[in-house]
């Protein structure tokens, strides 16, 4: 009877959070406006149908809960059940690596009888991965939750809301901004298979139509419920992505998230504070979940956990200087970003400036001002495309590099990068310094929802 209860408990959470969260869509709401009506026009049948996904996945979960494997292993097997979900995940990607290769040979005359053998092996590793993969799925949900526990943040010995995550074909996102500043707007999730010269079209038309600048992305992670993250063979980005949408799901229920929800997922300080929290956040319980379950695989493949930070001030020998002549891809995207910003300053001034003579009836001025407007945006447009071939000559394949593309990552600012001179990120790293517990670190930042709140919050910590 007890256990019994407890399910209906853990079932009765699940189904809050699920009202909460999957209400929003995370990601995938558009104003009712003339703009978004024609944004849903150029996507047309590729938006991805959230509704069937929730529903295949509740009644996976319902399923694999009904039939919960991880009850009868402990915390070894447990481990050891996971890793070989992740090794079977491996020889999948490796065989279809081949098979594709094997297609884009133009010595293999008869790839499809060449690969005949392949494709029947793969077809049935297919198989295996996806019949281990909820019991994998909810072995990972638990061992996050007891570390969560163990971090504070079980309120009457449970963690709400419950971990609760599936690995699955993820949603390109559609990403918008104007054109004269990088800002993201509320956005649209597209289908998992959408083609690359698909993705192409629907951005030049945005371009033509809209005028704003937009970006089809791959993600790794979306903070619907259950969480949707990408399949892997990295056990620590596995642990880390599934933490890091869960922390969304923790910050929906306070301000930071609720907040966003309530503006669509659009642009400014609080979707870069949140995505920067849980992006901090995700990494550290990733890590301390990798330590406690799998301490083995933590020591061979992932060393760099175990090295203490340095505290401030501390006397020991420097770190060797760096090759001032090598490629680092977070100085240079920083650099290029804080380019770009100068450019658009410039354009965005003109242009309110021409919206004021406008209001004034001065069109002949207001005219005068967009076309300078406009030269500062061509100017920055031209100088991100450039800077793309830089880093396409050093290995980094960026398909497009546009104001888009830096209103998308920029809001990641727990590194230096693509969000500029942007405080924020700054901002967010020093006040996680200075609270020792990440759960009092999230408590603190939780009521947060703009910078200056930001800085209060800062300085209540000195």
């Amino acid at each position: 009877m007890r256990r019994l209860i407890q399910r209906l408990q853990h079932l009765l959470e699940q189904a809050l959070s699920l009202a909460v969260i999957a209400f929003f869509l995370a990601g995938d709401v558009l104003p009712p406006n003339a703009a978004g009506a024609q944004i849903e026009r150029i996507v047309g049948a590729d938006r991805f149908d959230f509704i069937q996904w929730e529903i295949a996945a509740f009644a996976e979960k319902g399923a694999q809960a009904g039939v919960a494997i991880q009850a009868y292993l402990d915390d070894e097997q447990r481990a050891q059940f996971v890793v070989d979900y992740l090794d079977r995940t491996r020889q999948l990607a490796r065989l279809d690596a081949d098979i594709n290769r094997a297609y884009s040979d133009p010595n293999v005359s008869d790839p499809q009888s060449a690969t005949a053998g392949q494709r029947a092996e793969r077809d049935q590793l297919r198989a295996e991965v996806e019949r281990r993969r909820p019991t994998a799925e909810a072995i990972v949900q638990e061992q996050i939750a007891a570390v969560l526990a163990d971090e504070g943040f079980a309120v009457g010995g449970r963690v709400f809301p419950p971990v609760l995550a599936r690995v699955t074909p993820l949603p390109r996102i559609l990403i918008l901004s104007p054109r004269d500043e990088i800002k993201r707007e509320p956005g649209i999730t597209l289908s998992a298979d959408i083609t690359v010269d698909r993705a192409e079209t629907i951005e030049s038309a945005v371009l033509e139509q809209l005028d704003k600048s937009a970006l089809v992305t791959p993600i790794g992670g979306l903070a619907v419920y259950p969480s949707m993250i990408i399949e892997t063979t990295d056990l620590l980005f596995l642990l880390q992505v599934t933490a890091h949408e869960w922390t969304h799901h923790w910050l929906f229920f306070r301000p930071l998230g609720f907040n966003l929800l309530l503006s669509g997922v659009g642009g400014g300080d609080t979707l870069t504070i949140n995505e920067t929290v849980a992006s901090l956040a995700g990494d550290e319980i990733g890590i301390l979940v990798l330590k406690r379950f799998y301490p083995e695989i933590a020591k061979r493949d992932y060393p760099f956990v175990y090295e203490p930070p340095q505290p401030p001030g501390t006397t020991s020998e420097p770190p060797p200087a760096p090759d001032p002549n090598a490629f680092n891809f977070n100085r240079e995207m920083h650099v290029t970003r804080v380019q770009v910003d100068e450019y658009l300053a410039e354009a965005h001034t003109l242009n309110v400036k021409a919206s004021e003579a406008e209001g004034q009836g001065q069109r002949a001025e207001a005219a005068s001002l967009r076309d300078e407007a406009l030269k500062w945006i061509t100017q920055a447009e031209t100088y991100m495309e450039d800077r793309r071939k830089v880093f396409l000559e050093n290995g980094y394949r960026i398909r497009k590099l546009n104001q888009a593309y830096f209103a998308f990552y920029g809001s990641y600012a727990d590194q230096p990068g693509a969000s500029g001179a942007d405080p924020i990120g700054p901002a967010v790293r020093e006040l996680r310094a200075k609270i020792p517990r990440v759960v009092d670190f999230l408590n603190a930042i939780a009521p947060v929802v703009t910078l200056e709140d930001l800085k209060r919050v800062l300085a209540q910590h000195p």
